[in-house]
Parts: structure tokens; C-alpha cells; sequence
């Protein structure tokens, strides 16, 4: 079921990027989305906070001669600091910037500090996808990364409510704030649903209200 899952996040990936275009991964982790979405790229940034992912993404990307994807180790901000950071060991994955408030971790964790910037500030390029899964960063990445937003011809971000009240410590409406005047319309894959603009914070409250969540959310240009 997670093969299928992922595979199919990889997939509707791919298909929002031209070939011959360019895509940014922000929360890379290990490279399992970053690695076979390069295949379909002219170039692909993958950025990583996690010190202990980023040796495997190098490798990984490194041993499936990934010569089109550069890597960075830093985490995605709205600004230029040290950020303290939740190092996850039973789950990777679920590595994170420290919670404004306090949440359940699985097993042993690590508070770390890790560089973080603003993504405007650090790349230059423009990219036709951003597809983000970075555990409750997504507000503060999103405050940072205003130009690479309007340029994007579409964004993917991981949708879980409880990051964006206990990690990030905003509402839904901040969440939104600084991407919906880029996009028209938004698609739910676990629900079929596509939502215009006017509606997309209804819908994401809605979801919050019933625990729901998506692996990617797919917001576009249209």
C-alpha cells in the first residue's frame, strides 16, 4: 500500500513538470521522491535539514548517477538562522523544526541546530514544480520563497493540520496566505476534489475538522 501510494505521488509529480523543466524538493529526505522525479528534469534542487538523511540522499542520488540534481543541507526559513531541530530515529522522516508546542515522538529523538535560510535568498533558478513535505516548515518556507512561488507553474505540499497548529503554531489562513494569490486552483488526492481559489481555505478547514490529511496537495496555475 505505501508502494502504491508513493509511487503515485511520484507519478503526479512528474506530470506537472515539462520535460526538459526544472523542480525543487524541499524536505528531500532520503531522495525517494527527489530520485526518480530528477529522471523527468532538466535540473533538480533537493534540500534537506536533516544532517543524518542528507549523507543518504548524497548517496542515493550519487549511486543513481543523479548528475542533473544538486543537494543542499539546510532547512527551508523565513529567515537566516540556527534553528533548532527534532532529530527522529525510529522515524526519519518525521525529523522537525522544534514544535511551538508540544507533540508525541516516536521513540528516541536529538534536539539538534541546524542552518536554515530563505530560499529566495539562496537559489537563483526558477522551477516549474515545488514539491514540499517538510513536517511543519511549509509556513516558514513559504514566507521565504515568495518569487520561486509566483514563478512555479504548480506546488505539492504534505497536508497535515496538526503541523500547522503544533509545529508551526499558525491557522489554516496564515498557512494560505502567502501561496493562494499564485495558484487557481487546489486538488485533494485522497479525496477527487478540486477546489477554486476562493474556496481553498473552507475546504482545508474542512479537512482539519475531520482529521483528514494528503500526502500532497496539489496547487496550480490554470
Amino acid at each position: 500500500k505505501y508502494a502504491d501510494s508513493l509511487l503515485g505521488e511520484v507519478k503526479r509529480a512528474a506530470k506537472l513538470v515539462p520535460v526538459g523543466g526544472n523542480a525543487l524538493v524541499v524536505g528531500a529526505h532520503i531522495g525517494t521522491i527527489a530520485i526518480p522525479l530528477s529522471t523527468r528534469c532538466d535540473e533538480l534542487v533537493a534540500i534537506e535539514p536533516n544532517p543524518r538523511a542528507f549523507e543518504v540522499l548524497q548517496l542515493n542520488a550519487a549511486m543513481n548517477g543523479c548528475e542533473n540534481m544538486s543537494v543542499a543541507n539546510f532547512a527551508a526559513n523565513d529567515k537566516e538562522e540556527m534553528l533548532n531541530f527534532v532529530v527522529e530515529y525510529v522515524n526519519s522522516g518525521g525529523s522537525k523544526r522544534k514544535p511551538v508546542h508540544d507533540m508525541v515522538h516516536q521513540g528516541r529523538t536529538e534536539m539538534i541546530q541546524v542552518p536554515a535560510a530563505p530560499l529566495d535568498a539562496v537559489l537563483e533558478q526558477e522551477f516549474d514544480l515545488v514539491f514540499m513535505d517538510c513536517e511543519g516548515s511549509e509556513y516558514f518556507a513559504f514566507q521565504g520563497m515568495p518569487r520561486i512561488l509566483a514563478r512555479a507553474r504548480a506546488l505539492i505540499v504534505e497536508f497535515i493540520s496538526r503541523h500547522i497548529t503544533e509545529v508551526a503554531g499558525v491557522t489554516i489562513e496564515d498557512f494560505l496566505r502567502p501561496i493562494k494569490d499564485n495558484f487557481n486552483e487546489l486538488f485533494i488526492p485522497s479525496t477527487g476534489l478540486r477546489v477554486r481559489r476562493e474556496d481553498f481555505q473552507t475546504a482545508l478547514e474542512d479537512m482539519a475538522a475531520k482529521d483528514k490529511a494528503d500526502s500532497g496537495i496539489v496547487f496550480r496555475k490554470t
